[in-house]
């Protein structure tokens, strides 16, 4: 069932086997493996089912360090369904190098590995809605003979291409929300109660600081109320998980799980350059390059990138890593018309040709998101059958970034209007990632070289400061890292705090690196899983 935690009595308590912190990706998958069991459920979400300005504003915080290419406010949505209302939804599961130390890589290796994930990975990719229009296959080749792509014009060189699939926009303000997805099936829910508005600001704990005992939960409206569980999920996101561990303070003066300084450290983005090289294929039919654009597959969306593989890592010491190659159209292109979003680019991108400003850009821009996959669809069919001509393929780089301990979420003086203290973001990138960009651009070069495919001009320089028009995957990771020992970590391998008996974590702050794929499939893969040791293990059911 579905409340308003604005209802509840003043000063109640109310009682439960299992309190999750967060109805997000994870906290919704979490929560689905226990309905129509005989434990209660409730789950505190503290926005509403549509998003609110004051409850937004909750996000907000300073931001200090490498410049964050955004706000941390924008980057995450507060209310039901989380940052699933803004997930482009594009998923790819990670690989065993993903979750291996490497020697070379400072500060890599999780306590698990991927056969410890594997099983989960096939219900996450149900559960992201990608089961009702594809298949679990993640082989190129396969997909490019299915969809009549052609050859893959790098299929003999030292990388692979690593196939994204993307789910149907299913809804049209939120395509790809949690929230609106699992919405009917929560409500129906006997068992477990998501309770709206409610905003967890104490863990509260006894037994020497062993056992968290309650939660204090205050709302806009003004009530307080208190839930006491027998276990307790935080699933509130990389930003807001350590902040509310570093709040609770009332037995623990550095919050909890803190005993090492661990809390909030170790914050990773996925860093994106947009431009960090040019390629200038010899064959200029763009067909060669159609399995590198977006195509529609059973309602669906598959494209590549050119991957990193893992004997590749090994043998470069290098951090894994793509490339997607994104077509400069020639400046005369004019799209044809086909929808409002079509036309709405179409005008954008005469009036950018002409060297002057769109009018009306928030409506056009609205128009062209709104019919984003009609739009890119219909861009990358006519580029990759000849009809708009490419002067070149800018190569965006994402990477797996090296985990660095000075990258930290902490706590300021300033409160927010419930009065907690608000958060400062200090983003650090260490300085042999931007090296790693430009070894992975020069060696493409060498690649595309040998192959006679064309040419490749590095655009990135790894001595100078990072680029303005830097990008990130709004992958907030790594604030409550996942370690074999509470010295270098928060969690254990089942995502329990080290230092609490009935407290764990879920979400990509649990991620002890940032991986080479995106990491939501991954998320609820990790969620599944501790739905499961918290029914083995905590006799939750």
């Amino acid at each position: 069932m579905i409340s308003d935690g604005r209802k509840i009595p003043d000063s109640s308590e109310l009682d439960c086997d299992l309190c999750i912190i967060g109805a997000g990706a994870a906290g919704i998958a979490i929560a689905r493996e226990f309905i129509g069991g005989g434990a209660r459920v409730i789950v505190l979400e503290s926005g509403g089912l549509e998003p609110d300005a004051d409850t937004q504003d909750l996000y907000d915080g300073q931001q200090d360090g490498v410049p964050y290419p955004d706000t941390i406010y924008s980057a995450r949505l507060r209310f039901f369904g989380g940052t699933t209302n803004h997930w482009t939804a594009f998923c790819s599961p990670w690989t065993e190098t993903d979750f291996s130390e490497r020697p070379w890589k400072l500060n890599s290796g999780w306590p698990i590995s991927l056969s410890d994930i594997a099983p989960y990975y096939r219900k996450a990719f149900e559960t992201c809605r990608l089961g009702a229009h594809s298949e679990w296959d993640w082989e190129a080749k396969s997909w490019a003979q299915r969809l009549g792509l052609g050859d893959d014009f790098m299929a003999d060189s030292v990388f692979e291409a690593q196939v994204m699939q993307r789910g149907f926009r299913k809804y049209e303000d939120y395509p790809n929300s949690f929230g609106l997805e699992y919405r009917q099936e929560l409500e129906q829910a006997k068992s477990v109660e998501i309770l709206l508005n409610s905003n967890v600001v104490d863990i509260m704990t006894a037994d020497d600081d062993r056992v968290v005992s309650s939660l204090k939960v205050v709302t806009f409206a003004g009530n307080r109320f208190t839930v006491r569980a027998g276990t307790y999920v935080l699933a509130t996101g990389g930003i807001e998980n350590p902040r509310l561990l570093l709040a609770s303070t009332s037995s623990r003066p550095n919050g909890l799980g803190n005993e090492h300084d661990n809390v909030g450290r170790y914050f990773m983005d996925h860093i994106q350059v947009p431009v960090a090289g040019r390629f200038y294929p010899r064959d200029t039919d763009p067909a060669a390059y159609r399995m590198y654009g977006p195509n529609k597959a059973n309602g669906g969306t598959v494209y590549c990138q050119v991957r990193t593989p893992e004997d590749f890592i090994e043998a470069e010491k290098m951090n894994a890593a793509y490339i997607s190659l994104r077509p400069q159209l020639d400046k005369d292109y004019v799209a044809a018309s086909e929808s409002d979003g079509v036309n709405a680019l179409n005008e954008m991108l005469n009036n950018i040709f002409d060297g002057t400003l769109p009018t009306e850009l928030d409506e056009k821009f609205a128009d062209v998101v709104t019919d984003a996959d009609d739009v890119l669809v219909s861009l990358f069919r006519k580029i990759y059958h000849g009809d708009i001509p490419v002067e070149h393929y800018n190569c965006l780089v994402r990477f797996d970034p090296t985990p660095v301990r000075d990258s930290r979420v902490s706590l300021t003086d300033e409160v927010d209007p419930l009065g907690m203290r608000r958060v400062k973001l200090t983003w650090a990138v260490h300085d042999v990632d931007k090296a790693n960009v430009a070894r992975l651009i020069d060696i493409f070069g060498k690649e595309v070289g040998r192959l006679d495919a064309g040419r490749v001009q590095r655009n990135f320089d790894p001595d100078k400061p990072l680029p303005d028009n830097l990008d990130v995957g709004w992958h907030h990771m790594g604030t409550t890292r996942m370690s074999s020992r509470p010295e270098t970590g928060v969690v254990d391998k089942n995502c329990r705090v080290h230092s609490t008996e009935n407290l764990y974590i879920a979400g990509s702050s649990v991620f002890a690196t940032a991986g080479s794929g995106t990491p939501t499939m991954t998320i609820v893969a990790l969620a599944l899983r501790l739905a499961d040791h918290l029914k083995e293990t905590r006799g939750i059911r």
